[in-house]
């Protein structure tokens, strides 16, 4: 019954679904209340404070949740469930990180700070940098057409989550806090 509910139910059904505790949720169901979820903070709060959530289950969902289901997550879970969260939101960091190749930007640094001390840096040349070719311009229209709504979350968690890091490894050069 909760399989056809949850398949075929708008976002109340799945919502009232995922917090009754006595509805028994099959593997599949789940996976349908976390894809649902990816685009319904609420949905994803009920899914995960499950207690039969599966690992699996639960990780996927953390992956795509956002900021505020992640900070909600965490202060409404147990200790154990804290470190649970926190492992795998320190994997998927890892995971999005590791396909995101380092950029050097060395070389820009240089050539911009040449044409500054030159007193030529105004506005048409700082407008000469921002111009791509045509292909260029189709390569990174391709690319984004590509990128799901979770991916594009992730990785600009990911992003937000380094700088704060390498903002405070500034502050404390030590690495201690």
């Amino acid at each position: 019954m909760t399989d056809v509910l949850v398949r075929r139910g708008d976002s109340g059904v799945a919502r009232r679904v995922a917090e009754n505790r006595g509805a028994r949720l099959s593997q599949k169901s789940f996976f349908q209340l976390v894809k649902r979820a990816e685009n319904d903070d609420v949905l994803a709060e009920k899914v995960a404070s499950r207690p039969d959530i599966s690992p699996p289950i639960f990780h996927a969902l953390l992956r795509q949740a956002t900021a505020v289901v992640h900070d909600r997550l965490l202060a409404s879970a147990t200790p154990q469930m804290r470190v649970a969260i926190g492992d795998v939101l320190a994997k998927v960091s890892k995971e999005v990180g590791a396909r995101v190749r380092p950029r050097d930007y060395r070389a820009a640094q240089k050539l911009v700070l040449g044409i500054s001390s030159a007193n030529r840096l105004n506005e048409a040349t700082f407008s000469g940098f921002c111009r791509m070719s045509a292909s260029e311009l189709d390569d990174a229209y391709a690319n984004y057409g590509r990128l799901s709504a979770s991916t594009a979350q992730r990785v600009v968690r990911f992003w937000q989550v380094r700088q704060a890091n390498e903002a405070s490894s500034r502050e404390s050069p030590s690495g201690v806090g």
